[in-house]
């Protein structure tokens, strides 16, 4: 059964909170993406890079104040809320990251069409879809920082795996790390899902859930 979990302290627009993240997260992708192309020393990225971190720093000063604001700073002084966050950050980095990566390599590489590509991305996605439920019966029993590390872990070693690749490859170099992977994603996400807001309180529930959301998007914009 679900609980309304609306924070009515926190249920006013923060206009300074919303401009100052936007344009501080905005400036940092784009350098982070155009920095290749640009040069990383020239003067564009260097503004770029700069200004996201005074922004974001603007941002977090702005967030603690005594009014509504968009996060409560105060929960990042829980292990169990900042290892969440950590950890969707790292895994959107490093395993999601490299889809584009994988794909373009599968495509523009090896020849295959984009469904002949989704084909051999099936048994990672299957893979993932079983682990998942199994990783959440198993939360029950095993500490959820054991099955995060693991799943960590795994995607670690699927990465490893699938660095063997060359321009020679036949795509099934790809199969192990792909199984691994999908074991370790889905080791990781059920119970970062639950942890993300579970170590908060119900009220805050949809906070901690958009500032998890956001950690993982911004690790797969930045790996």
């Amino acid at each position: 059964q679900l609980h309304e979990s609306s924070d009515p302290e926190h249920s006013r627009l923060d206009p300074l909170g919303l401009v100052s993240l936007t344009a501080g997260l905005f400036c940092l992708i784009l350098g982070l993406i155009e920095g290749n192309q640009h040069g990383w020393t020239s003067g564009l990225i260097v503004s770029l890079l700069v200004a996201g971190v005074v922004v974001l720093a603007l941002f977090i000063a702005s967030q603690a104040r005594d009014r509504a604001t968009m996060i409560d700073l105060s929960l990042f002084k829980r292990p169990a809320f900042v290892g969440a966050q950590t950890t969707a950050f790292a895994i959107s980095a490093s395993m999601f990251a490299m889809f584009l990566y994988l794909t373009l390599y599968l495509q523009n590489i090896l020849g295959l069409s984009p469904l002949e590509t989704g084909v051999r991305f099936l048994p990672l996605s299957l893979v993932s879809f079983f682990a998942a439920p199994l990783a959440g019966r198993l939360s029950h029993t095993v500490p959820v920082r054991a099955l995060i590390s693991i799943g960590l872990a795994l995607n670690a070693i699927a990465m490893w795996t699938m660095s063997r690749v060359s321009t020679g490859s036949h795509w099934t170099v790809l199969l192990p790390g792909f199984i691994i992977g999908g074991i370790g994603i889905g080791f990781v996400n059920a119970p970062l899902a639950t942890t993300a807001v579970s170590t908060v309180r119900v009220e805050r529930a949809g906070m901690a859930s958009g500032i998890n959301n956001t950690f993982r998007q911004i690790g797969i914009a930045t790996g």
